[in-house]
């Protein structure tokens, strides 16, 4: 054999032994400290059988879904009807997905059944920045199908001429991707059993049992949250005219890739007999690419919150404790009038059957 040869023949097979290595360690992967997803999916393996509904989406959804107002209202329609809140801060689509994919066989495995699923209706924005690299959470959703997602949304918008930025936006989906098979900066949570060392949580599970999942930001961090409101109050004519300004604002254009990343979501969870009920938080500057998929037939369960002229109440001054969030008194008024909504869309969905009357 030639020296060249040889060497790449080496090469590979070191390459094919340090992945097959990493493979094997990755299920002694522990999870990140103070990672609310991770504390949800924990959660969740101790109580897979009781509950048949996920809220999934991001901080509007983790501090504006309360299940204790919400499943009142669904359950005058579907008596059943048991929610967690699945939703975690700063939360990506893909993320989103791969989570709520990991809690469902997760409750599947432990003998429950989920019934329902409501999401949060977002783009697939592949931005990324170096730093969101390095953080481990980033790396832990960026399984191969979430990755080639991002890459081909990142590929999509750069020849749609959306985004110039597109082509690092992937390679840093790229890298994430290969950090996740290389366990890369996971010696210590791999250690962690030998070093007798407890993962820290975001939520504990006693706060998570409490309030099956929804965490309001006062109950997270008063001081923070007092802090927000403000800074807030500070910049209140700014807020008036940028709502005023996002209530005009049309629909958010989708590129195809994205609207095939929602459609395989939608079509996995309706091949395990779980009906995805899409609803938009009251957001103060974003949301309107719910409203693009209603339009094209990818969400035909929709509500849409992100509209200040519709629900006056939620986005006054007094309602708020900052542009994107809810104060936790306003957040038990959204849970409930969401809670009708979804009643009212499952009550007009012409193919929905009440589990009760099965």
């Amino acid at each position: 054999m030639q020296p060249q040869a040889e060497r790449v023949l080496l090469c590979a097979l070191f390459a094919v032994a340090f992945f097959a290595t990493a493979g094997l360690l990755r299920p002694h992967v522990q999870a990140d400290h103070e990672t609310e997803p991770a504390d949800k999916l924990e959660f969740l393996d101790q109580h897979a059988a009781d509950y048949n509904a996920l809220l999934v989406g991001a901080s509007g959804v983790f501090r504006g879904l309360d299940p204790g107002a919400f499943d009142p209202a669904v359950q005058a329609i579907e008596p059943t009807f048991e929610s967690f809140n699945l939703g975690a801060r700063g939360m990506l689509a893909y993320e989103s997905d791969a989570l709520l994919r990991a809690a469902i066989e997760r409750i599947e495995r432990g003998g429950g059944r989920v019934r329902w699923v409501v999401i949060e209706p977002k783009n697939w924005d592949p931005a990324l920045s170096a730093d969101d690299v390095l953080r481990t959470r980033t790396r832990t959703w960026h399984d191969a199908a979430q990755t080639r997602t991002a890459v081909l949304v990142s590929l999509n918008k750069l020849l749609t001429g959306r985004e110039r930025y597109a082509p690092a936006w992937a390679g840093r989906h790229i890298q994430a991707f290969a950090q996740r098979l290389a366990n890369y900066g996971s010696a210590r949570r791999i250690l962690r059993p030998l070093l007798d060392e407890q993962r820290r949580p975001y939520v504990t599970p006693e706060a998570l049992e409490a309030s099956d999942g929804y965490v309001s930001i006062e109950a997270s961090n008063a001081e923070k949250a007092a802090i927000r409101r403000f800074k807030f109050m500070a910049a209140l004519p700014a807020y008036e005219a940028e709502l005023d300004e996002f209530a005009e604002s049309p629909p958010e254009p989708l590129v195809a890739a994205e609207l095939r990343a929602h459609r395989r979501q939608r079509e996995w969870l309706e091949a395990k007999g779980i009906q995805p009920i899409y609803l938009v938080p009251p957001y103060g500057t974003h949301g309107r690419a719910g409203a693009t998929l209603h339009a094209a037939g990818e969400a035909p369960l929709f509500a849409d919150f992100a509209r200040p002229q519709a629900y006056p109440e939620l986005y006054a001054p007094e309602a708020r404790l900052d542009q994107e969030h809810l104060n936790a008194e306003a957040a038990e008024l959204f849970s409930r009038l969401a809670g009708e909504a979804v009643a009212d869309l499952l009550a007009a969905a012409t193919t929905y059957v009440p589990e009760s009357s099965e």
